[in-house]
């Protein structure tokens, strides 16, 4: 399906002009652009609550001049984490790879919110922190450039909503159904049951925020009906105004074999990370073992191939598990890359496997490209040649620093 996106997101931008005076400079970015673009796309009517424009106040150069700085020294911390206001753009900082953003302040009048907020950047990278695929798109109003992620391509493509990051659940889910009543694209179970299990395992895992306030209740009455089924609401009453929780319903209609086994992970979940995997967690097993044994690599790309047997992962498992730099030098490679790597290294270094271990240790490693001469200038002069081994793996045997498949056996590293 061919689709002109910078030609919806312009048109778009002239209708939302027409409902509402937008200032001359900032983002306008999430849901009112995303709802108008897939209403064009598609001929059929959306309609959306609200309209918010980003103001970048500041470009600083590093996240603690943020944590730092007067603005956010004076926040309300308690606030912040317990979210018991209706501003749905509270102060906080976020990190997305290497860059970060920070909400400062936001404003409401009549259908239009403006945040202002500082971050390292001057592009509205914050898209990729939205919580749904659907809205990751954005326009400056003063360059007119446009911006959007590719989950948001792909929702266009698909018509299919996704969560995309966990880091205030309860208002995530909330959003998600409302999203998909204010497009007409049917909820899908699975990710309801996400939520619900996330939250479940909410031990192991940080996220923004718990509570929410009349606003967003008034949201979830909207699908009552649903999310009945799953949470009961907790409310709690603070001064003048309530606050309200979502528990879980100990009677929900979700599958417990896939509650058995995101339990039996027993691992920190990432509210960025856990989404992404929640499908293949329970769908492949292959991919659920190594979800379990090297979570810390996980990436959309990290598992590259399906040839990794039980011996290349517990040893990937253990180098890490007992030494954090070995973790580090290793991020950033795909699984195949880690397993030609340590496998060339340990073979090599077969009888003196220190060596090997050393080398991992010391050294990151941006490529698996390793020659004697790389070697002798690690200070080893001598390259140990490959002894009989008894292990049975696919990935253990390279020729000339080439990989090559054999089913030869081997020994154990460890």
């Amino acid at each position: 399906m061919n689709i002109d996106i910078n030609k919806l997101i312009v048109k778009s931008v002239d209708i939302i002009k027409e409902k509402c005076d937008l200032p001359d400079n900032g983002f306008l970015s999430g849901g009112s652009l995303a709802n108008t673009v897939y209403g064009l796309l598609y001929n059929i009517e959306t309609k959306f609550d609200d309209i918010d424009i980003f103001k970048l106040k500041d470009i600083v150069g590093d996240r603690e001049s943020i944590v730092d700085s007067k603005f956010f020294i004076q926040t309300d911390i308690k606030k912040k984490l317990t979210r018991d206001d209706d501003d749905d753009y509270l102060p906080y900082v976020r990190e997305i790879g290497d860059n970060f953003f920070s909400i400062d302040n936001s404003k409401e009048e009549d259908i239009l919110n403006t945040i202002e907020y500082y971050s390292n950047v001057d592009i509205p990278f914050f898209i990729k922190g939205f919580d749904l695929n659907c809205t990751q798109v954005s326009y400056d109003l003063k360059t007119k450039e446009i911006y959007y992620t590719k989950e948001f391509e792909e929702f266009l493509i698909n018509k299919k909503i996704e969560i995309t990051n966990l880091k205030s659940p309860s208002n995530t889910i909330i959003r998600y159904l409302k999203k998909c009543k204010d497009l007409g694209i049917k909820p899908v179970k699975e990710n309801i049951d996400m939520v619900y299990f996330f939250l479940k395992h909410s031990s192991n895992v940080y996220y923004d925020y718990k509570n929410f306030r009349e606003k967003t209740y008034k949201k979830f009455k909207l699908n009552k009906d649903i999310l009945e089924k799953y949470f009961v609401i907790k409310e709690t009453k603070r001064k003048d105004f309530l606050v309200y929780e979502l528990l879980l319903n100990v009677n929900a209609p979700v599958d417990k074999e896939h509650s058995d086994k995101i339990g039996k992970l027993n691992i920190i979940m990432d509210c960025y990370k856990f989404p992404k995997f929640w499908k293949r967690i329970n769908n492949d097993e292959y991919f659920e073992n190594i979800y379990r044994k090297l979570y810390p690599f996980m990436s959309d790309d990290y598992v590259d191939t399906n040839k990794a047997c039980d011996v290349d992962i517990r040893i990937l498992e253990n180098l890490i598990r007992y030494n954090p730099k070995i973790e580090y030098n290793l991020s950033g490679l795909k699984l195949s890359e880690q397993i030609k790597l340590v496998s060339l290294l340990f073979e090599r270094f077969y009888d003196n496997q220190i060596i090997a271990y050393t080398i991992l240790t010391q050294n990151k490693f941006k490529n698996i490209e390793f020659s004697e001469n790389q070697l002798k200038v690690l200070g080893f002069k001598t390259i140990i040649k490959r002894q009989k081994h008894k292990v049975t793996s696919p990935f253990k045997y390279f020729k000339d620093g080439l990989f090559e498949e054999d089913d030869k056996e081997q020994e154990s590293y460890f």
